[in-house]
């Protein structure tokens, strides 16, 4: 089975998702006439080929963008860097025939004054964007059985570039919101949002090209951190063990 993607000069990256009903590829490439870095979705009707659908989102010049499930609902969602570098969220709606496009910190953080706000790091998320390449990935890490979110940010200022989690907190801001047992709505009838706490935020380490793997090294049954970082003496394979 093939495709030819239109107006794209070269293909940076695809990701695999769904909508509500069908597979869907999420492609990145350089668009011909203008050199934009642009992403489209390709899906795939039942026993046909893969057909571009009517959707096109220009991202910053040459980064990758990342697509999972964000808020819960079972189908995938997009968080990017703009063109005006400003992370947003593309969240896809039920019917999967539009995105809501939202700022990364409005759409899934914790709101403040919600009782979920304790321990959570305040800091200006409009001075970031995602690193290219990122280590960007869904992962639970609290062992709480629900996906937290690790993400590897550069500062737009300084150039400085951190690893930042963010425990998940939809069950306390559904609770603080809707009472024991729902799951927060907006007005375009997402579910989940506001829903990740920051916990922790530290310099990536040098040598680490941004690249982290994560799985559970000492047989505790919590997830751990990897990462290989190269110097003078070659690679070195360093390890952090989960006590959150």
């Amino acid at each position: 089975m093939t495709f030819t993607p239109k107006d794209c000069a070269n293909i940076r990256n695809i990701a695999v998702g769904r909508s509500a009903l069908r597979l869907r590829l999420f492609l990145t490439c350089t668009q011909k006439k203008t050199g934009a870095t642009i992403l489209k979705i390709f899906e795939k009707p039942e026993e046909m080929a893969f057909e571009e659908a009517d959707f096109h989102q220009e991202i910053e010049k040459d980064s990758q963008p990342f697509v999972t499930d964000l808020n819960g609902d079972f189908i995938d969602d997009i968080l990017f860097n703009d063109v005006d570098k400003q992370i947003k969220v593309a969240y896809q709606t039920k019917d999967g025939k539009s995105f809501v496009v939202m700022p990364f910190a409005q759409s899934m953080l914790v709101a403040e004054g919600q009782q979920s706000t304790e321990g959570c790091l305040t800091i200006d998320h409009t001075s970031k964007i995602m690193t290219s390449p990122h280590s960007t990935t869904l992962v639970d890490l609290d062992g709480d059985c629900i996906s937290d979110l690790f993400m590897t940010v550069q500062d737009k200022k300084t150039g400085e570039q951190f690893y930042e989690i963010y425990l998940r907190r939809e069950r306390a801001a559904s609770l603080a919101e809707e009472g024991e047992g729902s799951v927060k709505s907006d007005k375009n009838g997402l579910k989940g949002l506001n829903s990740y706490c920051l916990v922790t935020r530290e310099p990536l380490p040098s040598g680490s090209r941004n690249l982290f793997s994560f799985t559970d090294v000492d047989r505790d049954g919590a997830i751990d951190m990897l990462y290989l970082s190269r110097d003078d003496d070659g690679l070195n394979l360093f390890v952090h063990h989960n006590r959150l």
